[in-house]
Formats: structure tokens, sequence, C-alpha cells
């Protein structure tokens, strides 16, 4: 009887040690699908952020400043850095502009937007 109390406890170590095996693995799981949320999230709002700045610059004929002054509570709502950097044409009715949402200094979308003449900046 002895000997079979000792397999039941061995059996259930086992079963123990294979569960807590797979229950790591699990949250590291989890872990990783938590950042690869939270990373896409921040793109998105990046995305999003970039588009309402080019959809004021273009809407203002090309004025960078007031499109980065109605966008930039935002952007620091959601911890992003916008920058508006303009671009030199040689028209005076064509204004392009490159719009970069920044988080811990490094870029992560870059948008250019213009703004007068019919067409795009290319």
């Amino acid at each position: 009887m002895k000997n079979r109390s000792l397999l039941i406890i061995f059996e259930l170590t086992v079963m123990l040690a294979v569960f807590a095996f797979t229950a790591a693995i699990s949250l590291r799981g989890f872990a990783k699908a938590e950042l690869i949320s939270r990373e896409s999230l921040r793109l998105d709002n990046a995305v999003m952020l970039a588009q309402s700045a080019a959809e004021i610059f273009r809407s203002e004929n090309g004025t960078a400043e007031l499109a980065l002054g109605l966008t930039r509570a935002e952007a620091e709502r959601l911890g992003l850095e916008l920058v508006i950097s303009p671009i030199k044409t040689d028209s005076e009715l064509y204004r392009a502009a490159e719009i970069s949402v920044l988080f811990d200094g490094g870029e992560i979308y870059r948008l250019k937007a213009s703004a007068g003449e019919v067409g795009d900046y290319e």
C-alpha cells in the first residue's frame, strides 16, 4: 500500500510540474500579445493624428502652425509627439509639409500633405 501512495504522490508532482510549465508558456504568450496590442493601438493613434493634422493643413491652405496647434493637445493626450516640417516648393500657391509622429524619440509614422493647387505632392 505504501508503494501505491508513493506512486500517486509522484504522479501528482509530475502533473503539477507539467501544469506549471504550461502556465508559464501561456503567460509569456499573453504578455507578448499585450505588447503587440499596445504597439498596434499606438500606430493606429499615430495614423489618425497625422491624418487630422494633414486635413487641417489642407483646409487652412498650408498653415503648418495652425495644424500643429490644433492637434498638439491630442498628441500629448496620446503620449505622442507631432512634428510638421514644411517642404520648399517652387510655387507660392502650392504648399507642402511632412507630418511625423514620434514616440520616445523614434518616428512611428510619416505622412506628406499638400495644400493649394490641385494635385498631391510627390
